[in-house]
């Protein structure tokens, strides 16, 4: 009845009026269906954005770096990324990407310190920042450097070039516990592969690679190690029962090796073959009758220089033997005997504490490291006779000569050089510290 009334009442307004009415009760003030939340800008106070995390930067050439982050949000309209350049100022906006992009690329990277920063925004909200760590900008490092054994004379190294503008790579070396060689090989723009020759018999090797642009130097790579070993190949006892102490062979010697045995004597061996496979075997020799030890042996010529020692009652003895009626005779056949042509007595205290470990033999003189009684020198022209000594201040087990200066491993006090330059009068003039014996 009340409907009825109000139809009524519609009916008895004039036209205009009821235009009016009919406009204002069908205005509705929500979003239609055409419409999307997009159009309608949100209210900060009501957005809620997380900040994103662990922003973090990869190199991919000098030019290019990618960014990447954690996306902490659910309603995002995308992400903004700012950019600072070495001391500069923010760079604001310098990247965006869509809602629930994870990743930006930055392809004009500058060679400079550089810091991004990476926020949510929706609309004029945004959520607070994510900061990276500061990232030097610089000719990317090579990758994956691999070493290949190629045999024990060669070493392959591998790596990844990643770089674009590289003029060029260093290669550093470094043996054993020495200081590194830097710049051992320099390569041009693109390589990606080395072979080195090396010198050394066997040893640790230890390689790194960087590029370099003009005086614009990569960081290092991964530093790689190789161990070389020599091949076994051969072995033969020569029936020593203690200990052999020294050992001298080469092309001049026409491959005959020569040992001090120590009880044995002097023992020389056919090392032409080098499996000794030989039918050729060894002959050792005593020099001086037991107890005598025979501790060194250097060859030069048709020569063969011996120390022995006996602790007893005399220090030792410097044997001169005359190798020429074997050295060079085809076919080859081991001594009957040898002929001591030459014999000097060793200055010293006939103990065990002076010992004549080593024999040089250089020009005139025969150089002998004699184990607390220093380094000794003997003039070897005729019969060999005691010129001069030096202490060592320690174990003299070992001489090196070159150029008037005697190389000394000393025993727990570390390396020794003397000048020798004055026979009568050998002096010291530097002494390196060793962390073991020497």
């Amino acid at each position: 009845m009340k409907k009825n009334k109000i139809n009524s009442l519609y009916l008895l307004l004039p036209f205009p009026v009821l235009l009016i009415l009919l406009c204002v009760f069908s205005c509705d003030l929500k979003v239609t269906d055409n419409q999307t939340e997009e159009e309608i800008p949100p209210d900060s106070a009501q957005v809620m954005l997380f900040a994103p995390t662990d922003v973090q930067i990869e190199q991919l050439s000098a030019k290019s770096l990618k960014l990447s982050w954690i996306d902490n949000s659910w309603n995002e309209q995308g992400f903004k990324i700012d950019k600072k350049v070495g001391t500069a100022s923010w760079i604001t906006s310098y990247g965006i990407v869509d809602t629930n992009m994870t990743v930006w690329y930055d392809q004009d990277a500058e060679n400079n310190i550089l810091k991004y920063r990476v926020y949510a925004y929706l609309g004029e909200a945004k959520s607070d920042y994510a900061e990276s760590e500061e990232f030097q900008n610089t000719i990317p490092t090579p990758t994956n450097l691999i070493l290949t054994e190629l045999d024990n004379t060669k070493v392959k190294l591998n790596w990844c070039d990643i770089c674009e503008t590289e003029d060029g790579y260093y290669i550093d070396k470094k043996i054993g516990s020495l200081d590194w060689v830097e710049s051992y090989a320099i390569l041009d723009s693109n390589a990606t592969s080395y072979l080195d020759e090396i010198e050394q018999p066997c040893g640790t090797f230890s390689y790194r690679v960087r590029a370099f642009e003009g005086e614009i130097l990569s960081s290092y790579s991964d530093v790689e190690t190789i161990n070389i070993s020599l091949e076994f190949v051969g072995l033969l006892d020569s029936g020593c029962d203690y200990q052999a102490n020294d050992v001298f062979i080469s092309n001049t010697t026409n491959w005959w090796l020569f040992i001090a045995d120590h009880y044995q004597g002097l023992t020389i061996i056919d090392a032409s073959d080098p499996s000794f496979n030989s039918d050729l075997d060894h002959a050792s020799f005593n020099l001086g009758g037991l107890p005598d030890r025979t501790f060194s042996v250097f060859v030069r010529g048709e020569l063969a220089y011996v120390t022995t020692h006996s602790g007893l009652d005399e220090h030792g003895w410097l044997y001169v033997i005359d190798l020429s009626p074997f050295l060079n005779v085809y076919p080859r056949e081991l001594p009957d005997v040898i002929y001591i042509i030459e014999a000097c007595q060793i200055q010293g205290s006939p103990d065990d504490t002076y010992i004549p470990n080593d024999i040089f033999v250089e020009g005139n003189y025969a150089y002998i490291a004699d184990a607390n009684n220093g380094l000794s020198i003997y003039n070897i022209v005729g019969t060999p006779y005691f010129v001069g000594n030096c202490s060592t201040n320690g174990e003299a087990r070992h001489v090196y000569i070159k150029d008037d200066l005697a190389y000394v491993a000393n025993g727990l006090s570390g390396a020794v050089v003397v000048d020798v330059s004055d026979k009568y009068n050998p002096f010291v003039i530097e002494t390196y510290p060793t962390t073991g014996l020497s």
